[in-house]
């Protein structure tokens, strides 16, 4: 891993990622990077400009001056996406922006915006081995952290042996230790197995096609029930009323019989 040569930082994502991102057994696939863009809007983002005015880092007022390397390789990409945002650089948003500054490694916005991040991490820690209210640690064993190294740290915890591996561990050179043989593609790579893919539709049309009836036809069924229930008890009734007006004539007639002296 010391010795693998790394993917170049730019502002290409891959397709897994836009396209087939949390994976199958989903409705939909998923762009990440459109879920991350919505998000921005959700959440109030800035836009790109002003995020670099937020930073205090300097103006940009083209979309040519954002990643003026990136323009001198590629100028279309910028012309499309100058496109996209009618070209009104104000428009930017942040996560295409700060993507689109990235050459080798992080542009100023996302490094910015790193570095801020860290700092508040560090700062809101109180047992950070640099804060010495907590006098967790002297000066002498402050400086003995400072001095440790990820390098350091892999030796520590693993088996391998300090000629291992590079001084940096981060950055491999020629002459350092464990050279990788080539670089890696997918010519040398196993077929990967597609990703499972449902369609909850296949072979169930006839299921799905007698529920949308079934759901189609339940309010007018209902009203009809409901109205041969209304019209089966305004029968009773009247056949109540019918019946209760005869008793009340027979209790009406006179009574027969021999007066009393």
């Amino acid at each position: 891993m010391a010795s693998q040569i790394a993917e170049k930082e730019d502002n290409i994502v891959v397709e897994d990622l836009r396209d087939y991102m949390y994976g199958p057994l989903r409705f939909s696939r998923t762009d990440l990077v459109a879920l991350t863009i919505q998000r921005g809007r959700d959440f109030g983002l800035q836009s790109y400009t002003e995020t670099r005015r937020a930073l205090d880092l300097p103006p940009v007022k083209t979309f040519e001056e954002i990643n003026p390397e990136l323009s001198s390789i590629n100028p279309q990409l910028l012309r499309d996406v100058a496109e996209l945002y009618g070209g009104d650089i104000l428009k930017l948003e942040l996560f295409p922006g700060g993507l689109l500054e990235s050459t080798d490694g992080p542009g100023p916005v996302f490094s910015a915006i790193i570095l801020d991040q860290f700092e508040r991490i560090r700062n809101g820690d109180r047992f950070w081995f640099e804060n010495k209210q907590n006098g967790l640690f002297t000066d002498e064993e402050i400086q003995t952290i400072r001095n440790v190294t990820y390098r350091d740290v892999l030796i520590a915890v693993t088996c391998a042996e300090p000629t291992d591996l590079q001084s940096n561990v981060f950055l491999w050179m020629n002459g350092d230790p464990c050279p990788q043989p080539t670089q890696l593609d997918a010519s040398m790579l196993h077929p990967c197995t597609n990703a499972t893919k449902l369609n909850y539709f296949d072979g169930s049309q006839a299921g799905f096609g007698i529920s949308i009836i079934v759901m189609c036809l339940f309010p007018v069924v209902s009203f009809m029930v409901a109205c041969l229930v209304a019209c089966l008890r305004k029968y009773r009734y009247r056949k109540f009323q019918r019946r209760k007006g005869k008793a009340g004539d027979k209790t009406e007639e006179p009574t027969l019989g021999i007066s009393g002296m």
